[in-house]
């Protein structure tokens, strides 16, 4: 975070609290999206070109907060240390997010998340490809298309189990 001037040391403390908060969350979900910054202060050995705003979005508790980074570094760069400040106490939380290995914090053996990733971009993968493999691409397709109506209600995950898929409400609330 940059310093931001008065205004910024002003806010400084209510930010790292909630950046605090979210990291108790049992469900957060990470992405990033290109910006353009005007002006950004860059060491002379930087080999990265790119400008990122990173979104957390971390659930639980009954409440959902969002973070916004703009800088350098990746979703999972930005994620990881948010988690940082994870109660060791607490299970680890789930984290949806795209397959993309940039949205993958590395994480310490201490902190851990529970990786879920996005069906729609999966499924959007096989549709570009299907001219290519069309048997292949069908038999996932019309997979994920039988999946879809037992999907439940949105902010809950699905588990595959023994006996089929479990539904689990409320992960975020752990």
């Amino acid at each position: 975070m940059g310093s931001g001037g008065r205004s910024g040391r002003l806010v400084k403390p209510a930010v790292e609290e909630l950046i605090r908060q979210a990291a108790q969350g049992g469900l957060v979900h990470n992405d990033d999206t290109r910006m353009r910054v005007l002006q950004l202060a860059r060491p002379l050995d930087d080999e990265r070109t790119g400008v990122f705003t990173s979104g957390i979005v971390s659930v639980g508790e009954g409440r959902r907060i969002a973070l916004f980074f703009t800088g350098r570094q990746h979703a999972g760069e930005n994620l990881g240390q948010v988690l940082q400040q994870r109660a060791e106490s607490l299970p680890a939380p789930v984290q949806m997010c795209d397959a993309l290995s940039r949205n993958q914090p590395k994480l310490s053996k201490a902190v851990e998340t529970l990786l879920a990733n996005c069906l729609a971009h999966g499924r959007r993968q096989f549709v570009e490809i299907v001219g290519s493999f069309p048997q292949e691409c069908q038999y996932v397709l019309e997979t994920l298309g039988r999946c879809t109506p037992m999907m439940p209600k949105r902010g809950s995950v699905v588990c595959p189990g023994a006996s089929g898929w479990h539904f689990i409400r409320s992960i975020a609330d752990r």
